[in-house]
């Protein structure tokens, strides 16, 4: 006798298949786009200044680290100052270099930085390099297999990871643990040039010397011990490091791992204490309706 479901189970398995799929989908589409943070919706009112204790010291303990004193930022605008600053910067280490980056593509900017890393890493300096997987364009190639064939430790942050919009886009380079650079500027071949030319990008880099330098190497450290579980520790990281300048600065972190809603916060409390004048430079800065 003919089994009556034999013609039917194909199509009962493959709709099995496809709402699991479906629901697969939707999870991940779910996990990107609808974390379910709640924000800030109110108003900030301050009847402080900028200048103010109560500022830098509400700053500190809502951001969390404190405002640093006693630093020297240096800024550099666009490739053509920005790239050199950071490879002599590299060349110059002694002890240890950190380096977390979210743009690396193929071209002579990468192969350059590559170069430099592993000359220094070959000459005993510890050189510790957190790349974005979903940032890097050349993964296997020969800048990356070079940085792979040497002393360079060499991660990939979130190589294989459900959440592809949870990325890191710190870009931070930290010399000995006192020389620290910042900013927006990617390793790649579009940053090259003054900026002004069709095709290539305008961006700001800092240097910073002081006592900040610390809550950068601690930024760092946060992600790559996702990536390699192993503590960098002692002086050669966390060096005493003498006041450079007279300026305040404050390095903190936001992700959605870790107050991803700080940067806002920083934002819309500096908005609210200003006094005088309001200078914004940001590539991303879309103002809701609290700005």
């Amino acid at each position: 006798m003919e089994n009556p479901f034999r013609s039917r189970s194909p199509s009962w398995l493959k709709l099995l298949g496809s709402a699991a799929l479906g629901g697969f989908a939707t999870l991940v589409v779910a996990r990107n786009f609808f974390p379910g943070e709640k924000k800030i919706g109110q108003p900030i009112r301050a009847d402080y200044g900028p200048d103010s204790d109560t500022f830098l010291r509400t700053m500190g303990q809502l951001l969390g680290p404190p405002v640093a004193e006693g630093n020297q930022v240096t800024a550099y605008q666009n490739g053509d100052a920005i790239f050199p600053a950071m490879l002599e910067g590299i060349r110059s280490a002694r002890r240890t270099i950190t380096f977390e980056n979210f743009l690396f593509r193929k071209g002579e900017v990468s192969d350059a930085f590559a170069h430099a890393l592993v000359e220094r890493a070959r000459a005993g300096v510890k050189v510790h390099f957190l790349q974005d997987a979903l940032g890097c364009d050349c993964l296997w190639g020969d800048s990356m297999n070079l940085l792979r064939r040497s002393p360079v430790e060499l991660e990939i942050f979130r190589y294989m990871h459900l959440a592809f919009n949870f990325r890191t886009h710190r870009k931070l380079l930290v010399i000995d643990g006192q020389t620290g650079y910042i900013g927006g500027t990617g390793i790649a071949d579009d940053w090259l040039g003054d900026g002004r030319l069709r095709g290539f990008w305008r961006d700001s880099h800092y240097r910073v010397d002081g006592p900040a330098v610390g809550q950068m190497q601690q930024a760092f450290m946060d992600n790559w011990l996702q990536t390699r579980a192993v503590l960098l520790h002692g002086d050669a990281y966390f060096p005493k490091i003498p006041e450079a300048g007279k300026q305040k600065c404050q390095v903190f972190k936001s992700s959605a791992g870790e107050g991803s809603d700080s940067a806002r916060v920083m934002l819309l409390l500096s908005l609210a204490v200003a006094r005088k004048h309001i200078r914004i430079a940001n590539a991303y800065f879309i103002p809701d309706k609290l700005c």
